[in-house]
């Protein structure tokens, strides 16, 4: 076998086409979180040949990776590349870089705002993540900001965004929006010339996705960093790493990004709390989700873990098979949009209690959604009709895309 086939790069080419291979080798370098000269070599390497742009350009954007490519190239690989391309990724450089530094500063005038009137906020995601991970801001795509605030300052909170020229984003009413509230955990919130959105938070989960993480106990594990020059609040980093692969497990780890991300947290932390990791994870019933999180960014990215988790977690059959699932579709442009049954059995697996995924899979059958609201208008006094409407209004989305797909099989 040649020696390239054992690497974790080629475990995910060896699912694709062979005409894909060599693009899907370079994307894989994007998202690592460190590169040796032999590394960076066969990077130069990569860029020479007749690579598929397009489809390198279309990934990139689709996994946040745009900058990364950018950077990656700058270290003396761009002589391969094509003239029009180099030009492309300049601008888009250039309008990550821009788009960034807006919403930092926009980031740094909301704490201001809110911590003038007595109210706490954490940022999380966005360019915090940015620059905790990468130490640069616009060394990661993000196209809008997430602050945690305790659930008494929610009210006042979101009066001040209001009074900074901010409007909800779903047009609801008081009622509706503290069900959204309430299910979601969060309220995005769009300035009035609508370039800029806040998701404000007061859980990092809805409810029914049933991570119990007690927040409160985050203001008390919280780090610093520099931003712009300023000190601001950000979770620990043993908080964020559980954060994180709860929230690429919750979108299925659809973007190799987010994976990125954990593996650049992970080559930064050597002194992680591991035994504190762990038990979080217990506590919070998603160790499954770490597991899964920490094995794709190792497996993938060659992410340093401690010599037990690298042993152990690749022999958990759950993790195993989920991860080759998500490699297999990570970058198939064919892949259909998955349906409903396919999510459920994603999220069933997922979890170790199985009534943790069963709740998340009904609440997305009957808790109601903005279509839902939008679409029926339900006198207050009946609100709890909403659910079965969103239960009729699946069953006949789906019954009607399975009754078309057996006609044509049988035409």
């Amino acid at each position: 076998m040649d020696e390239n086939q054992t690497t974790p790069a080629a475990k995910l080419r060896a699912g694709a086409a062979p005409e894909r291979q060599p693009e899907i080798e370079l994307l894989l370098a994007c998202a690592r979180s460190h590169l040796d000269g032999a590394a960076l070599a066969r990077v130069g390497e990569l860029a020479h040949r007749e690579l598929d742009w397009a489809f390198l350009l279309r990934q990139v954007r689709r996994h946040g990776l745009m900058p990364r490519l950018h950077g990656l190239l700058d270290r003396g690989c761009w002589s391969g590349v094509p003239e029009p391309v180099r030009d492309q990724l300049d601008r888009d450089s250039r309008t990550n870089s821009a788009r960034a530094l807006v919403l930092t500063l926009e980031l740094l005038e909301t704490l201001d705002d809110l911590a003038a009137h007595g109210i706490r906020a954490i940022p999380f995601k966005g360019p915090t993540l940015a620059q905790q991970v990468y130490g640069d801001i616009a060394r990661r795509q993000f196209s809008d900001l997430d602050l945690l605030a305790r659930e008494a300052d929610f009210a006042l909170a979101r009066s001040r965004f209001v009074a900074r020229g901010y409007r909800p984003h779903y047009g609801l009413t008081p009622a509706q929006e503290a069900d959204y509230l309430r299910a979601s955990g969060h309220l995005p919130l769009v300035r009035g010339d609508g370039k800029i959105m806040v998701e404000l938070h007061v859980a990092v989960t809805p409810k029914a996705f049933g991570f119990p993480l007690d927040t409160a106990c985050l203001w008390d594990r919280l780090a610093t960093i520099e931003l712009l020059g300023r000190t601001v609040p950000v979770l620990g980093t043993e908080d964020l790493l559980v954060i994180l692969c709860v929230h690429g497990t919750k979108h299925r780890w659809e973007s190799l990004g987010w994976i990125g991300d954990i593996a650049a947290l992970l080559g930064l932390s050597g002194d992680l709390d591991w035994r504190r990791v762990i038990q979080q994870a217990r506590q919070t019933r998603s160790a499954r989700m770490l597991d899964l999180g920490l094995h794709l960014a190792n497996d993938l990215l060659e992410a340093p873990l401690p010599a037990e988790l690298r042993q152990r977690i690749p022999r958990e059959p759950h993790v195993r098979q989920l991860a080759s699932e998500i490699r297999a579709r990570l970058f198939n442009e064919d892949q259909p949009v998955p349906g409903i049954a396919e999510e459920w059995r994603f999220y069933l697996r997922v979890r170790e209690r199985g009534w943790d995924g069963l709740r998340f899979c009904l609440g997305m059958v009957f808790s109601p959604t903005v279509a839902d609201w939008t679409r029926w208008n339900v006198p207050a006094p009946l609100a709890f009709l909403y659910h079965a409407l969103r239960a009729t209004r699946l069953v006949g989305k789906y019954a009607g895309r399975l009754l078309a797909r057996a006609t044509r099989g049988r035409g």
